[in-house]
């Protein structure tokens, strides 16, 4: 019981730590870098946001992903609710990542840094499965 506890725990810190550290990939910025319309691949796609929150085909043969920020975090705690104790251990993790967000959005406020960043991004792709459009949203 102490180890599911503690692996827990270091689950936790890990989610929290690449929440907080490196580039928002949901920031206007990221995505102009790393996703280029009519070029990038869903496999490139998947390769850097992992697999989509939702999954829909549209009229035609293309698709659309979404991916929401906060799910995988929310995932982690409704997994959390089967190993004693670690409820509290997520408990503590959403309010550290809440207190990121909070702190990251301050500081770029401060540091005058006013690019666009969402909590939820989609992406559409054409037949050939390649990147057609992509929004951020609130």
């Amino acid at each position: 019981m102490i180890k599911k506890i503690i692996l827990s725990a270091v689950m936790a810190t890990a989610l929290v730590s690449c929440a907080s550290v490196g580039e928002d990939k949901y920031s206007e910025k990221y995505i102009r870098a790393h996703v280029i319309e009519n070029k990038t691949t869903k496999a490139e796609i998947q390769s850097i946001y992992g697999a989509p929150d939702e999954q829909s085909t549209g009229s035609g043969k293309g698709a659309a992903w979404t991916y929401r920020k906060n799910d995988r975090l929310k995932s982690l705690t409704t997994l959390s609710g089967y190993i004693p104790g670690a409820e509290s251990v997520m408990t503590s993790v959403g309010i550290a990542a809440s207190s990121a967000n909070q702190i990251s959005s301050a500081s770029n406020k401060v540091a005058g840094n006013t690019a666009l960043t969402g909590n939820t991004l989609s992406f559409s792709f054409n037949e050939q499965n390649v990147v057609e459009q992509w929004n951020l949203s609130e």
